[in-house]
């Protein structure tokens, strides 16, 4: 960085910044409002709220699937279309109107923009 004319051909005292150390982040950090969901309908860690931000995009397709460790698809959670902000989805641990058995999960949030489809996955544990 520095001061001044920041170029021969740019007359202004503007600071130019030029970087390319770091990839622009689109999918900021997956936060849970518990990390194991306990679905037995006592009240307590019933459901996952699933809380991420998406940075510069505008109507870009977002996916958020359950998967169990063997990398299938045990379920999707939210498949929208959504801009940047706050996101928030929640898990009950089921699948198909079914609870699903005990163990860990992994939550994995997809979004498609110009640079491809980028992915986040975060682990989430069942137990009852």
């Amino acid at each position: 960085i520095e001061g001044g004319d920041a170029r021969a051909g740019v007359a202004s005292d503007d600071i130019q910044v030029v970087s390319t150390d770091g990839r622009f982040r689109v999918i900021g950090p997956v936060r849970l409002s518990s990390p194991v969901i306990t679905p037995n309908g006592d009240g307590r860690n019933d459901a996952a709220d699933v809380m991420f931000d998406l940075y510069g995009v505008i109507g870009a397709p977002v996916r958020v699937d359950v998967h169990d460790l063997s990398g299938r698809r045990v379920t999707t959670v939210e498949d929208r279309i959504a801009d940047a902000g706050p996101v928030s989805v929640r898990w009950d641990g089921s699948s198909d109107g079914d609870t699903v058995p005990p163990g860990l999960y992994l939550l994995r949030i997809e979004i498609d923009v110009d640079e491809g489809t980028l992915i986040r996955v975060q682990p989430v544990a069942v137990a009852y």
